[in-house]
């Protein structure tokens, strides 16, 4: 009985018999238990959780299943222990009224520490999801969401392809041939196949079926894939644009007659850079020949050899030249043009005209049936990384390009309107339009953002702007379904699936800017005040409780990282300018050390000495120190290896003081970690990360993200690209400690104040660790990724930064 799923078993069986046998009190005891929940969601068919909570009355109860109605996506984890989930049901919990009594008896069952949170717990949505699901902590490449709104096509970035089932909480897992980086994902609206696009490959999977087939392209790389609305075909496009059928059979283009007769009079006249290949001579040169023939044969019409021989050079240029015009024409005209990347595409309702936009930045209207050009948009887009739609209807056509501005065209009045992005855009585009063709859902990185259409009476198409939607996670798929009722939207982060209600989102007040972003939080010594490294105009300085004490000026460029003095007297900022600032405490400028904002790098790290000396790890991989009267005292280039020279990655310096500030620690992309003399910038030692955890990450696995020094500054932590995080004793060079692989890149560590607990972060998960045996104290869930966290002086709270704003955290039941 210790396995979870036979303890959920049976805790379910006793459920449903206490409700046939009317024992209200067992019923009411387990709707009401954190235990039974957090070993429900951990099942492999937890069931119809709805179900229970229908059984049971109370406000209690009606409160705690809205918890875990709301963040089911977090909690689903099955590979997780029920301590797990039980934490973070407590940690959501915990802030909510009519709920003490169920989080007391919950911390008791647990008999493990937890966290709770001090303030409401951040969220980037005004309005809560209908509804909720995971898809599991795998690595997500793409999504494409299927219009019955119960099935998802996941693309994993090991190259795997897997079909979810929401309603079935089942998962197919499609079995890839060989090891190939896939690019674009497509499904039949039905999900009877699924189209993986890789560089010159096209894979067709049948989710009923085992197996599938490859289909091999000469023609170019591809870039995107769509399916047609019925299922029956899919286009692929590259450099050239081809059609296949739902077997992956080449579909081949109906040539009009004109254009056969064009073909047989010209040639083929294929243009290749500015040279012409045709498949044979063009025949109008031997027209003519045969015409000058016959006049002279017939007519009896007599030339010199001399007027013979330049009608000859005449015929043939003209044939040449007209030969020439045709090629160009008509490569302008088809779906081969060797100069144009096709770079998205979709289909029309009726699938009979398909929709691209090239490298050039056209929007062209196309012939499936012929191939044939039959419009030119006007206006010019960015199609790198674009997503297309037509509405239900096919009058109008909406594109959202990676800068996350909307094109909307009217193919009735012709009307082109453009809209410009409401807030941050990320270049992971999506677009989708309500059946009834009035509601369209876009956007680019966190945003989601709607629209409404309406016609006016004069025919033109009016769109007037709706409330955005701003998530914590990435949105890379969203659905209109149950007739346009609920919109889905499927994350990135952790592969959550959520559904919210259309008129519930529409009745918003319009904003535009989501949840506060902040990048780095900071205690003060005496632990009643911290600062926010925050955007212009929101708050920057809180009280212990998370009160707003101060904010950002406007006129202040984002900050990036802080520091604080010793004393608590003042404290540093960075910005994402270059610029480095000194505040006091209730928030007000004191002085700008580096001048004028710096053009060429922006700060990401930052420590504050004994002597009240400035070191700032900066953008270019350099890292810059100023005196404590503010005095620029120079600054060096981070080491870095020759595989380092070659790596993608920005070259981010992080620093941390060590040995009591007469050394500070140094990292780069190379993933050594350097020992420098804070006094005379010698290197004392190096300290390379243990043996990569996660190599299927992307990324170098020993790249270092993150750096923490324990207070006495004998211990050094080193946080790692996939997950993975090092510690070294400075008394010894060899690894004292490496700590298991987490989920996704550690953006941030923090020391407790006693050197016995590390706390983590990566992506959206915080956990904590006991540095002394290399254990999990406790791991829990948090709504947004993070960036950097603190303890507090007296090492009771965790104060943590990211990208839903700032959240602050009181640790409980630990004995240490």
């Amino acid at each position: 009985m210790r396995h979870p799923a036979s303890l959920g078993i049976a805790l379910r069986e006793v459920m449903y018999h206490a409700a046939r046998v009317g024992d209200g009190e067992t019923l009411y005891r387990f709707a009401r238990s954190v235990r039974y929940w957090a070993v429900r969601l951990g099942l492999p068919d937890p069931g119809r959780l709805d179900a229970d909570w229908r059984l049971v009355e109370g406000p209690d109860v009606e409160a705690l299943s809205a918890v875990i109605r709301q963040y089911h996506h977090l909690l689903a984890v099955p590979d997780q222990p029920w301590q797990w989930r039980a934490r973070a049901i407590l940690l959501y919990a915990g802030g909510r009224p009519g709920l003490e009594e169920i989080v007391a008896d919950g911390a008791a069952a647990l008999k493990a520490p937890w966290l709770r949170s001090v303030g409401e717990i951040p969220s980037s949505s005004t309005v809560s999801p209908v509804s909720t699901a995971s898809l599991g902590r795998a690595k997500y490449r793409r999504f494409v969401a299927l219009p019955d709104g119960e099935r998802v096509v996941a693309l994993h970035l090991g190259g795997t392809v897997s079909m979810h089932d929401l309603s079935a909480r089942e998962t197919t897992t499609l079995q890839v041939p060989r090891e190939v980086t896939f690019r674009d994902l497509a499904a039949s609206p039905d999900g009877r196949w699924v189209a993986v696009l890789g560089a010159e490959t096209l894979d067709f999977y049948r989710p009923a079926e085992e197996g599938c087939s490859t289909v091999a392209v000469d023609y170019g790389q591809l870039r995107c894939v769509a399916a047609s609305p019925d299922g029956t075909r899919c286009v692929a496009a590259g450099t050239q644009v081809h059609f296949y059928d739902e077997n992956g059979v080449r579909l081949r283009l109906r040539r009009p007659f004109s254009r056969f007769v064009a073909d047989l009079l010209f040639g083929r006249g294929d243009m290749i850079g500015t040279s012409i290949t045709s498949l044979h001579p063009p025949p109008a040169l031997a027209l003519a020949a045969s015409c000058a023939f016959l006049s002279h044969v017939l007519f009896g019409f007599s030339f010199s050899s001399s007027v013979m021989v330049y009608l000859a050079v005449v015929v043939a240029l003209f044939a040449v030249a007209v030969t020439r015009a045709y090629g160009i024409v008509r490569r302008r005209r088809s779906l081969s043009d060797p100069g144009v990347a096709f770079a998205s595409a979709c289909f029309s309702p009726d699938g009979r005209t398909l929709a691209t936009a090239d490298s050039k930045g056209r929007v062209q209207l196309w012939s499936v049936e012929r191939g044939s050009l039959l419009k030119t948009l006007s206006g010019v887009v960015e199609p790198h990384l674009s997503a297309m739609t037509f509405d239900p209807c096919g009058t109008w056509l909406a594109l959202v390009d990676w800068n996350g501005t909307l094109s909307i065209w009217d193919l009735v009045s012709g009307q082109h309107q453009v809209f410009h992005a409401d807030g941050e855009a990320l270049p992971f585009t999506f677009v989708s339009c309500a059946p009834q063709g009035d509601l369209l859902a876009y956007g680019a990185g966190n945003l989601v953002n709607l629209r409404r259409l309406t016609r006016g009476e004069d025919g033109t198409l009016r769109v007037t702007r709706a409330p955005s939607l701003v998530l914590s996670s990435t949105p890379r798929a969203v659905e209109f379904v149950e007739g346009g009722a609920l919109l889905m939207v499927v994350c990135l982060e952790g592969g959550s699936v959520r559904f919210w209600d259309r008129e519930a989102l529409l009745a918003r007040e319009p904003t535009s800017s989501g949840a506060q972003t902040v990048r780095d939080v900071c205690f003060s010594p005496d632990g009643t005040w911290l600062a926010l490294a925050a955007e212009p105009g929101e708050v920057f300085v809180r009280r212990a409780d998370g009160a707003e004490q101060a904010r950002l000026p406007a006129d202040v460029d984002a900050l990036t990282c802080l520091a604080m003095a010793r004393d608590g007297t003042w404290f540093a900022s960075g910005g994402s300018n270059g610029a480095v600032r000194l505040w006091d405490p209730r928030g007000r400028p004191v002085r700008l050390l580096s001048g004028e904002p710096a053009e060429d790098f922006g700060t990401v790290d930052m420590q504050i000495t004994d002597d009240g000396r400035i070191v700032v790890g900066c953008t270019d991989g350099t890292v810059r120190i100023w005196s404590a009267s503010g005095r620029f005292e120079g600054g060096f280039p981070v080491p870095t290896s020759a595989k380092d020279r070659s790596s993608s990655l920005p070259d981010f310096a992080r620093v941390r003081l060590v040995d009591g500030g007469e050394a500070f620690a140094v990292a780069g992309t190379d993933g050594v970690v350097h020992i420098v003399d804070s006094s005379t910038l010698r290197v004392l030692d190096q300290l390379r990360p243990g043996p990569p955890h996660s190599p299927d990450v992307d990324g170098p696995d020993d790249h270092v993200v993150s750096l923490s020094a324990s207070p006495d500054g004998r211990l050094l932590a080193a946080g790692r690209w996939n997950g993975g995080i090092t510690c070294w004793h400075r008394d010894a060079a060899d690894a004292a400690l490496i700590l298991p692989a987490q989920d996704g890149h550690v953006s941030g560590m923090a020391f407790s104040p006693d050197c016995r607990l590390l706390a983590s972060l990566a992506d959206e998960t915080l956990q904590v660790w006991d540095v002394r045996t290399g254990s999990s104290v406790l791991s829990v869930p948090v709504e947004g990724s993070l960036a950097r966290c603190a303890w507090s002086p007296d090492g009771r709270r965790i104060a943590c930064a990211g990208r839903n704003g700032f959240h602050l955290f009181e640790l409980r039941g630990f004995e240490p």
